[in-house]
């Protein structure tokens, strides 16, 4: 697959994949990012990810030239040890009531019953490609095109945390209350995005979401047992 160098400015590196939607490219930016955090701690200071390109910024003390040498190697390596066996998350969501403010919406936009649209919605996996946006915010990909909705017109001044919604051809999970002009189609009692645990965040680049709907009384059951510390993530390995 042909990846593409070239300074960013005067202390970056923008490397950069085929503009695809692919799965492949996916996994690849989501290897090469995760071995320039580990492998070159001393060379770079930030790295910005994105479906088809990561941006490197290097430590000042670094020069452009020593970067690139540097880089093209690890991303040649590292581009052929995709991970293997990804974390398979099972992210439970309730789509009843008030958490799911568009889902009618979503469902006469699409020619299909609410039930319909959360069959969909479950059925598939979806690829966190990187975390943004909001801290915990994963960027996934995955939606089933009959799910495809525009957002709204006029967004949100409030979407609470944990409320789950679609952006045009994309899913994804408010991790924290915020603006937002996604339609809302549940909410998941997890918490996304915690300072008091470690890692903060609970979802990473190259982890996979299944989503299973819940009651609301599971809701509250699952909402309880994570404030008091005694839930249990259900993962699997793909």
């Amino acid at each position: 697959m042909k990846v593409a160098l070239r300074p960013f400015g005067e202390h970056a590196i923008l490397i950069d994949w085929p503009a695809v939607n692919n799965k492949d490219v996916q996994r690849e930016i989501i290897a090469v990012s995760a071995a320039i955090q580990e492998d070159l701690p001393h060379l770079v200071m930030e790295t910005v990810t994105t479906y088809h390109s990561i941006a490197v910024y290097l430590n000042k003390t670094v020069s452009l030239q020593d970067g690139l040498a540097k880089l093209n190697g690890l991303v040649k390596a590292s581009a052929l040890k995709t991970e293997q066996n990804q974390r398979v998350v099972t992210v439970p969501v309730c789509y009843e009531g008030s958490f799911a403010l568009d889902l009618e919406k979503v469902a006469t936009k699409n020619q299909l019953t609410t039930e319909s649209v959360i069959s969909l919605h479950t059925e598939n996996l979806y690829l966190v490609n990187f975390i943004g946006f909001l801290p915990g915010f994963p960027y996934l990909t995955g939606l089933d095109k009959k799910l495809d909705t525009p957002r709204l017109e006029t967004p949100r001044q409030q979407i609470p945390a944990g409320s789950v919604g679609i952006g045009g051809a994309q899913t994804g999970i408010y991790p924290s209350n915020s603006p937002g002009g996604w339609n809302i189609i549940g909410k998941t009692p997890l918490a996304l995005f915690d300072v008091n645990q470690n890692p903060p965040n609970l979802l990473k680049a190259g982890d996979y979401i299944k989503f299973e709907s819940i009651s609301l009384q599971e809701f509250r059951n699952i909402a309880h047992e994570v404030s008091t510390g005694a839930f249990h993530l259900k993962t699997s390995s793909l």
